[in-house]
């Protein structure tokens, strides 16, 4: 019986512990995030479909980076994939609750086949960096030299 009542002693203590230590953890946990910059691209991947090899013209599209958090966002770098992208972007401070547009340019000069590119974006937010793609596939006849 003594032992019964060890051992339930040891057990309830046991618990306030963990209890204690977990409650302490998600503290820290929600301290760490508490007033970041959040950034969300809600459509990260954009496709073009079929796009004729013929097509000499930049095509162009665009994402919309949205700060949900509580502090100012500042994108520090975009870094494209492919030197046929280019970028153009409305303002690299994106303050919360507001907008930035990303404007990816493809210049499908000398392309050809399926193609996937992404685009890094690194703000100064919760995460470290986000991608969007673009899809497209090139098609058209080639020409081979004999």
């Amino acid at each position: 019986m003594k032992q019964a009542v060890i051992y339930c002693l040891q057990l309830s203590l046991l618990f306030v512990c963990l209890q204690s230590c977990m409650k302490k953890s998600t503290w820290i946990s929600m301290d760490a995030t508490a007033g970041q910059g959040i950034l969300v691209i809600e459509d990260s991947i954009k496709s073009f479909g079929t796009v004729s090899k013929n097509v000499t013209k930049l095509i162009s599209t665009s994402f919309d980076l949205k700060n949900t958090g509580q502090k100012l966002i500042a994108i520090q770098e975009v870094v494209l994939s492919c030197g046929c992208l280019s970028y153009n972007i409305s303002s690299k401070t994106i303050k919360p609750n507001e907008t930035a547009k990303l404007v990816i340019n493809i210049n499908p000069k000398n392309q050809f086949g399926c193609l996937n590119q992404s685009a890094i974006i690194y703000p100064n937010a919760e995460s470290a960096s986000k991608t969007v793609r673009i899809k497209r596939e090139i098609t058209g006849s080639i020409k081979v030299n004999n």
